[in-house]
C-alpha cells in the first residue's frame, strides 16, 4: 500500500510537476503495548514502531510520523532517513506516549 502511494505520487509529479510528500504513521500514540497485544501484535511497542518505520523506508516513502519518544530509535534503525514527529499535548486525553 505504501509503495503504491509513493508510485501514485511519482506519477502525479510526472504530469503536474509537483510531487506530494508521502508519510506513514507508525503506531498511534493512543496505543500502548497492551493495546497492540489485543490486536495480535506480539512484539513490543518500540520494536513495532521501528519495524513499521523500516517497512516505510523500504517502500520509499518520504518519512514517518511517530511519538517524539520514538524518534531516536527510528533514526538508529533508519540512519540516513528523515523522520517526522508529532507534538502531542500532555493534556490530549487519548495519548499514552
Amino acid at each position: 500500500m505504501l509503495r503504491a502511494a509513493r508510485e501514485a505520487a511519482d506519477r502525479h509529479a510526472d504530469t503536474s510537476g509537483t510531487r506530494p510528500l508521502i508519510v506513514a504513521v507508525t503506531v498511534l500514540t493512543s496505543l500502548d503495548t497492551a493495546s497492540l497485544e489485543e490486536v495480535g501484535v506480539s512484539r513490543g511497542l518500540d520494536a513495532q514502531v521501528v519495524a513499521l518505520a523500516q517497512l516505510a523506508r523500504e517502500a520509499g516513502v518520504d518519512g514517518v510520523v511517530s511519538s517524539p519518544r520514538e524518534v531516536r530509535a527510528i533514526r538508529g534503525a533508519c540512519a540516513s532517513d528523515r523522520s517526522v514527529r508529532c507534538r502531542v499535548s500532555p493534556s490530549f486525553p487519548s495519548s499514552t506516549r
